[in-house]
């Protein structure tokens, strides 16, 4: 577990998905911006999925949204999203545009900052993931090879991307085996600190 207040000109928030522990964030004057849900932050707000935590880290003026969720891949360790296809069913941007956030269309051309992806290739491999309706499973990953995705995670991660791209938010995500989640928040979160992004 990831423990320590970062220091005050930090601008970034760290997420852990699913049964990940201690996210990581501080915005300087304001209180820690927490989830008790299946997204676990060091916080106090309780919020019950990704899309309202990447929208409220967006208004608290955080700039770099930066997810570790758990999946499948081709590989035993994790990697590091290039792009994604959306294989959910929905999307968070659909029904009437929220204006405070974003415009209506916003660009997706690289939802993945290259340069969050550069800190943190030593972490793993760039991948092509695949956002399903639930969680992933290994089948699901033979099932999307096929469209060219490498890994798998569920939807709500996806939208959290999409979310926080809307609202202007530089965005990287990290797939994480099964047991390793811990061990590869730590690794990202240690990554973005030693280079001054965390």
């Amino acid at each position: 577990m990831v423990s320590g207040a970062l220091p005050a000109s930090v601008h970034t928030l760290v997420v852990g998905v699913g049964s990940i522990p201690a996210p990581l964030i501080n915005v300087p004057g304001q209180a820690p911006l927490v989830d008790q849900g299946k997204w676990r932050h060091v916080a106090r707000l309780s919020w019950p999925n990704p899309v309202a935590i990447a929208r409220a880290a967006a208004l608290r003026g955080l700039t770099t949204f930066v997810l570790v969720a758990p999946g499948v891949s081709g590989t035993d360790g994790p990697v590091v999203a290039s792009d994604h296809i959306n294989l959910s069913g929905s999307n968070p941007l659909t029904g009437p545009n929220q204006d405070r956030f974003g415009v209506r269309f916003p660009d997706m051309t690289e939802p993945y900052d290259p340069k969050l992806r550069a800190l943190l290739g030593d972490i793993g491999p760039e991948v092509v993931v695949a956002g399903l309706t639930d969680e992933a499973t290994p089948q699901d990953l033979v099932a999307v090879e096929g469209l060219g995705a490498q890994a798998a995670v569920g939807g709500a991660v996806v939208h959290g991307i999409l979310a926080a791209r809307h609202a202007g938010l530089r965005c990287a995500l990290v797939v994480a085996p099964a047991g390793k989640e811990d061990a590869v928040l730590q690794a990202v979160a240690h990554a973005l600190e030693a280079a001054g992004q965390g």
